[in-house]
């Protein structure tokens, strides 16, 4: 599927969400057939580069159209075109970065495949990186990134107030303190 594809099939499936406008608009939680519908278009593969079976193809010429889809999903349901907005927001950073420096190669390449290899079967990313007190400032979050109890793996400890797309993402991302390396992502 190539991003026209997808941005047309996102221009049926909001013009479908819009026609359920008053409905969305009181709802108070996401539906995850809503997501699964937004699968099916294609929109998750905004997650993944091309050679990786996804529609993302750099910064400079994915994301004009990628804005372009969730503007036009927003006209159907702007709650889920936000949240939609993480799941290529929060995997940039793996999209942009298609190599790590020596002696991180094969650890990031198998990263990597790992992450757009579950962007393909239909996973979904979003944040969580505030926490009370800090009024959305990520430099006074008090949340700490550990190693986890299995190699590769870490755990994020702290308060969050919410989760961008809780209840329907695959993986969280979160910022830990200042001075940590950004942590992977957990499910």
């Amino acid at each position: 599927m190539d991003a026209s594809t997808v941005y047309n099939n996102i221009r049926a499936l909001s013009a479908h969400f819009a026609t359920e406008r008053a409905e969305r608009q009181q709802r108070r939680e996401l539906f995850a057939a809503d997501f699964a519908r937004l699968q099916e278009a294609g929109f998750n593969l905004t997650g993944a580069p091309v050679d990786h079976g996804g529609v993302w193809e750099s910064v400079f010429r994915s994301t004009r159209p990628i804005c372009e889809m969730l503007r036009t999903l927003a006209h159907g349901d702007s709650s889920v075109a936000l949240v939609c907005a993480m799941h290529p927001v929060v995997l940039n950073f793996w999209m942009a970065t298609a190599q790590a420096p020596s002696p991180f190669h094969k650890a990031w390449d198998d990263q990597r495949r790992s992450i757009f290899q579950h962007v393909r079967e239909g996973a979904w990313w979003g944040t969580m990186a505030s926490e009370p007190g800090t009024a959305g400032d990520l430099a006074k979050t008090k949340a700490t990134a550990r190693r986890g109890p299995s190699d590769g793996t870490y755990l994020l400890t702290g308060q969050k107030n919410f989760g961008s797309g809780s209840g329907v993402t695959s993986f969280m991302c979160g910022a830990p303190a200042t001075g940590i390396e950004p942590s992977p992502c957990s499910t």
